[in-house]
Order: structure tokens, then C-alpha cells, then sequence
């Protein structure tokens, strides 16, 4: 017991978080103490009937107890630490912010999916990102080994193939691609500007060495970083 709450304190805080309110909302429903209908989202509850909930129960409920959540869990887990650990590392209030431009955008579209339910356009929109900021790297995929650049690719193809809703897909890879370009690609233009740049109350809050000295302060500006 001991260990298996070693490995879950381990997981970074942003990423634990996240799994551990997807595994509570399976849980809860699984026991029946509420149905899963109460999660998913519908614009006409949220606003006339003021469920606001449904706007963040949405974008975490990954689906029932099953081999498929199962799968989800451990994917998402991979690629959210992945991230957090990564481009991330000690830049967590801007992970937070990540999470929350995430959240509006895959929302927003969400109308364009038969789905009422955006976390599986978010996954996708972490595994795209991940992959753009470590391009060329090989990695497993289901026993295949590909390369970083053509996964999100691979798996919108795979969907497509087994006659599921690539909208989902398709909406995760848009978010994750303008969050890219917006976070990485933009500040660096000439005439380029931070627009994502993280709130200092934000960065108070979630960031432990924050604030930061001048120098950190340049350097961080001159690879577009928080």
C-alpha cells in the first residue's frame, strides 16, 4: 500500500491532479452515487440552469470503469508527465495555464463532435504538443516504434480506420498546434510578443522559486519562456 501511494505522490503535482479527479468522477459513478449523465456537457443546463459544473466535469470525465479508461489512464498519464516534467519542469503556473487554454478551446468546439464530453480532444492536444517540442524522437507506440512528428498523425489515422468520431482528434490537434504556435512559435518572430504570457498571481501561487531574479527574468525572455 505503502508503495503504491509512493508512486502517486510522485507523479508531479499539475499531472496527479488531473488523473486523480478523472479516477474520482469513474469512481462515484461506478458506485452509483451519481450518473455519469450529470458530467457531460450541455450548454443549455450550464447557462439556463446554471450546472457549471459541467464545464469542468466535461473536460475530465474520461468514461467508465473499463479496459478503455484503463488504457486512457495510463496513456494520459504518460504524456501529461511527459510534458510536466519536461518543457514544464519548474514552470508549473504555466502548465496550469496550458491546462486552462486547453480546457476553453476544446470546449468551445466541442459542438462539433458528436461527444459531449471534451477530454479526448485534450488528450490529443497533450500528445501533440509533447511531440512538437521533441520532434524526431522515437517512441513506442503500441508495439510500433515511430518517429515524435507523425504520431498525433498516426493515431487521428487510426481513428478514422476503426469509424470513430476524428472531430475529437481533429479539435485536440488544432488547440494543441495554436498553443504551439502561440507559446513558441509567434514570440520568437521578429515584432513577436508573448501572448500566453502566465499571470504573476497565477505564478505566486503554483510557481516555488517564483519570484525570480532579473537575470532569470532575461534569460526566460529570450527563449520564450515563462
Amino acid at each position: 500500500m505503502l508503495q503504491i501511494w509512493d508512486f502517486i505522490m510522485a507523479i508531479p503535482p499539475v499531472s496527479r491532479t488531473y488523473l486523480g479527479a478523472a479516477t474520482a468522477l469513474m469512481l462515484i459513478t461506478r458506485l452509483g452515487l451519481v450518473n455519469r449523465f450529470q458530467y457531460y456537457l450541455n450548454w443549455q443546463l450550464v447557462f439556463k440552469e446554471f450546472q457549471i459544473w459541467r464545464i469542468f466535469t466535461a473536460f475530465i470525465y474520461a468514461g467508465p470503469a473499463s479496459f478503455n479508461f484503463v488504457w486512457t489512464m495510463l496513456f494520459a498519464y504518460r504524456y501529461l508527465v511527459a510534458l510536466e516534467e519536461g518543457s514544464f519542469r519548474g514552470r508549473r503556473a504555466a502548465y496550469v495555464l496550458f491546462f486552462f487554454y486547453s480546457m476553453v478551446f476544446t470546449t468551445f468546439f466541442a459542438f462539433l463532435t458528436p461527444s459531449a464530453y471534451p477530454s479526448a480532444s485534450f488528450l490529443m492536444c497533450v500528445v501533440y504538443l509533447w511531440c512538437r517540442r521533441n520532434r524526431s524522437q522515437r517512441v513506442n507506440f503500441m508495439g510500433w516504434i515511430v518517429v515524435t512528428d507523425y504520431l498525433p498523425w498516426i493515431m487521428f489515422g487510426m481513428t478514422v480506420i476503426l469509424g470513430n468520431s476524428y472531430m475529437a482528434d481533429g479539435i485536440g490537434i488544432l488547440c494543441g498546434h495554436t498553443y504551439y504556435f502561440l507559446e513558441d512559435v509567434f514570440p520568437r518572430q521578429p515584432g513577436g510578443w508573448r501572448i500566453l504570457k502566465t499571470p504573476r498571481w497565477l505564478k505566486c501561487i503554483f510557481d516555488e522559486r517564483y519570484p525570480v531574479s532579473e537575470d532569470e527574468r532575461r534569460d526566460d525572455m529570450a527563449v520564450g519562456r515563462d
